[in-house]
């Protein structure tokens, strides 16, 4: 499916890794130090096999942001670095994953709607798997993330607002 996703086609989990646990009863919005970043698909099965292999791969820019921001906390759980993802056009969140290791950019993964576009990747661990809708979740006090481009940031403390609002969002 190409396009913006619509809120019914992020319910199903039948592919989670084993052990998964998908949308915690408790999660920490407040870590001591914690990066986010917008993340925008072009396709929702992007994101549904981003759930099921535990990878990601973002533009070239974009993988350098983030290769960064996961090297400058070294990795440290108490300092994580979380992804909001959204499908260009949808007007919604999809979910949160955390980012788990650096990009390995020795690696592809050749399985993405436009797997010319990406190189390297890196793995994710999924936190959340809900939609919510941007505005109740933007971590920009000045634009929504319908504005915001792939691998653009969000600064603490509006992050932590954003992963508080999509923890509550009924899923």
């Amino acid at each position: 499916m190409v396009g913006p996703v619509a809120p019914s086609t992020m319910k199903s989990y039948d592919h989670l890794p084993d052990g998964a646990s998908i949308n915690p009863a408790e999660f920490n919005t407040r870590p001591e130090r914690m990066r986010c970043f917008v993340i925008k698909s072009y396709a929702a099965d992007d994101v549904h096999k981003s759930i099921k292999y535990g990878v990601w791969a973002s533009t070239e820019h974009g993988n350098k942001r983030l290769d960064e921001a996961f090297r400058s906390t070294q990795g440290d759980p108490k300092f994580p670095v979380y992804l909001f993802f959204s499908v260009n056009g949808s007007g919604f969140f999809c979910g949160m994953a955390q980012m788990m290791s650096p990009v390995d950019y020795s690696k592809k993964f050749g399985a993405w709607a436009q797997s010319e576009k990406w190189s390297g990747q890196f793995k994710v661990k999924w936190i959340f798997i809900k939609v919510a809708c941007h505005p109740h979740v933007a971590p920009y006090s000045q634009r929504s993330a319908s504005q915001c481009w792939d691998g653009c940031c969000a600064e603490h403390p509006q992050s932590g607002a954003a992963a508080r609002a999509l923890a509550l969002q009924p899923g």
